[in-house]
C-alpha cells in the first residue's frame, strides 16, 4: 500500500509529465484528480477515504461517457 505523500508525489509527477495521454473527454476530470491529489494542502488529505470517492467518480465517468471509436 502507498503512503500518502507517494500518492500525492505520483500525482504530482504525472501531472506535469507532457507524455502523458488522456482519452478524449476525460481531460478535465483527471486534471482536477491529479491537482487535488498533488495538493492535499490547498484540498484535503490523501486518505483512503479520499481515494474511494475518486475511484468512485472515476468509475462514473467511464459507464457515462461515450464510446468514441474508429
Amino acid at each position: 500500500m502507498a503512503e500518502p505523500s507517494e500518492v500525492s508525489l505520483w500525482a504530482q509527477t504525472v501531472h506535469f509529465r507532457e507524455d502523458v495521454e488522456v482519452e478524449e473527454g476525460h481531460e478535465d476530470l483527471l486534471t482536477q484528480f491529479l491537482f487535488e491529489i498533488s495538493t492535499p494542502e490547498l484540498f484535503e488529505a490523501v486518505t483512503p477515504d479520499l481515494c474511494y470517492r475518486w475511484l468512485g467518480r472515476l468509475r462514473a465517468s467511464l459507464v457515462t461517457s461515450p464510446v468514441v471509436g474508429p
